[in-house]
């Protein structure tokens, strides 16, 4: 619908063109910004059609099924279509001008505005602001530059408030970065802080647990060397106790024979804590190697539970419970019957009535468990992490009457560790316990054809603990040419840039230079690059930091046929 129409032949017509724009713009709710653009642009496209010898006119519309304002504008020159000061002006205020043509000869054309309304509006409302327009006078040019003017002062007044809004924005922005800045280079120093004190605190974990590993190390050569030195002069005493309270002898009174049978049982009993401590010793020093075969466990079980029934208080009753006819394991049945021995000796002890169960179970095909459960006194739940350390008994009304050293269960744990499984307990005090061996059933080596004979040549046992580098040694005796020894890192690069070695079995943590500047020593060094490297270290050995190294294996529980196995597989 046709609002309004303004014909442009002069000067006065292109100061009427300004006042009608604006007026349009607002009739149709524009607000004060898009008024100026729009009355801005059409006196520009206005001076251009002015100067030209036929004139032109501007139309405004209203475009109901759109909702736009449509301004033609006809009788723009030819000339000017593309870099007129007019148009130009026209498409850097408004975002939609378009060129047409409009006359035959293309001697001139228009230019079309589309702007959205702000609202939709319907044909009535476009009729109402035709007839509001039709109302309003045009004033004179005077009076437009008045108009002009006070739009300048206020764009200048509103761009002189946004430059003072913006210039205190900058310098508000400006002491946020200081803040910032000041901020991060606190907290950068606060990071460098807590970053060296925790590499200081890595540092003192790493020296701590290598003391302690040293300390643990220490204790089982002792307890070896103790348990070895006791045992002899015991077992001597024990002997000669026998032969004294032998019938056929006929020397000792009844009360010489009473105190010598005395010294016998105490002698029987410090004989039996020199045996655990000596058990416990190897298998804390790796010294127990598992002999692996096939067991029947339901069959070994059952005649330790026949050994041990006469052990039973009355009133108590022991039994084996299993859903399996026969279960085989590939394991030690010398160290797997110790084991059941032990847990049933230690459930019968603290079992004063009710019964006591060894429950056989497939928890999977790759598993079985062993599980021995008690009506017993029970454990509480702060005394369960001990009893599993040497040397530990938890005090309660039965440890008056029963002797004990503390060993059994941490050398039934180390045992069924060495053996790779795992013993647990879960016990309720006044309810009872029940002790787990989980023990893998597969055996550890299935092929059965016989391993090709494996022959090293000289080898470099590199390791801090000498009682380490002596099993090693036995381990490679039929294997290996020659067995040396280094104590750490530099004695090992010594020693390599030296003589010449067809392997390296290497530890990681070492005094001086540890098993991982080895490594790089020897990948940096051309003659040694190639020399095959194993790493055997007490940590995991999968997360074992060994780029160079051909194979890792664990300390704890290595045995002869393991080394060997990994050698011959890696080599």
């Amino acid at each position: 619908m046709r609002l309004f129409h303004q014909d442009i032949a002069s000067a006065d017509d292109v100061f009427a063109l300004r006042q009608r724009s604006r007026q349009v713009a607002a009739v149709a709710g524009f607000d004060t910004a898009d008024q100026v653009r729009l009355a801005t642009a059409l006196s520009e496209l206005g001076r251009d059609v002015m100067v030209t010898d036929h004139g032109g006119a501007v139309d405004f519309a209203i475009d109901v099924d759109r909702s736009q304002l449509v301004v033609t504008c006809t009788g723009l020159p030819h000339t000017a279509r593309d870099a007129g000061p007019g148009l130009v002006a026209a498409r850097r205020l408004l975002p939609a001008v378009e060129v047409v043509g409009t006359t035959d000869d293309g001697s001139a054309d228009g230019v079309e505005i589309r702007r959205s309304l702000p609202s939709p509006a319907t044909a009535s409302e476009a009729a109402a602001m035709r007839t509001a327009l039709e109302r309003l006078v045009v004033i004179s040019p005077l009076d437009e530059l008045r108009a002009q003017n006070r739009e300048l002062l206020a764009a200048l007044e509103e761009l002189t408030a946004r430059h003072e809004e913006l210039t205190e924005l900058n310098a508000e922005l400006d002491q946020t970065n200081q803040g910032v800045m000041a901020m991060y280079t606190q907290l950068s120093e606060e990071l460098e802080t807590t970053n060296r004190g925790v590499v200081a605190l890595y540092a003192e974990l790493d020296e701590k647990s290598q003391r302690l590993q040293e300390t643990t190390e220490a204790k089982s050569r002792f307890l070896n060397n103790v348990s070895h030195e006791l045992r002899s002069p015991v077992s001597s005493l024990v002997g000669l106790s026998r032969l004294l309270v032998d019938p056929d002898n006929g020397v000792l009174s009844d009360d010489q024979r009473r105190q010598v049978e005395l010294v016998a049982s105490t002698a029987g009993e410090l004989l039996d804590l020199v045996n655990q401590l000596l058990d416990l010793a190897r298998a804390e020093f790796r010294r127990l190697e598992p002999e692996v075969i096939r067991v029947e466990l339901v069959e070994l079980v059952a005649r330790v539970v026949e050994v041990l029934r006469p052990q039973a208080r009355d009133g108590v009753e022991l039994g084996v419970a299993t859903s399996e006819e026969r279960v085989d394991v590939f394991t030690d049945p010398t160290l797997v019957r110790q084991v059941v021995r032990n847990l049933i000796a230690n459930a019968l002890a603290f079992t004063t009535s009710g019964s006591v169960t060894v429950r056989i179970e497939r928890p999977s095909a790759k598993a079985v468990a062993v599980a021995v459960v008690d009506t017993g006194i029970g454990i509480a739940l702060a005394d369960q992490s001990k009893i599993f350390e040497e040397f530990v008994q938890v005090r309660g009304p039965h440890q008056a009457t029963r002797r004990g050293s503390g060993l059994g269960l941490a050398y039934s744990r180390r045992v069924v560790e060495l053996l790779g499984g795992e013993l647990d307990v879960e016990s309720e005090v006044g309810r009872g316990s029940t002790f787990t061996v989980r023990l893998p059933v597969d055996d550890p080596t299935p092929s059965t054809s016989p391993p090709p004979p494996l022959a090293i040549g000289r080898v470099l046992v590199v390791d801090d603990d000498p009682m380490f580098r002596a099993d090693v040694r036995s381990m490679l005796q039929a294997v290996a040419s020659d067995v040396a020894e280094a104590a750490d890192g530099v004695q090992a690069l010594a020693q390599l840039r030296r003589d010449r070695f067809d392997l390296v079995l290497l530890d990681l943590m070492m005094p001086r230079l540890d098993g991982a500047g080895v490594l790089t020593a020897m990948a940096a060094d051309p003659e040694l690059r190639d020399v095959p490297v194993v790493v055997i270290t007490s940590a995991d050995p999968s997360r074992a930091q060994a780029p160079h190294a051909v194979a890792a294996l664990a300390k704890q529980g290595l045995t002869a046929s393991t080394l060997l196995s990994s050698l011959a597989a890696h080599l």
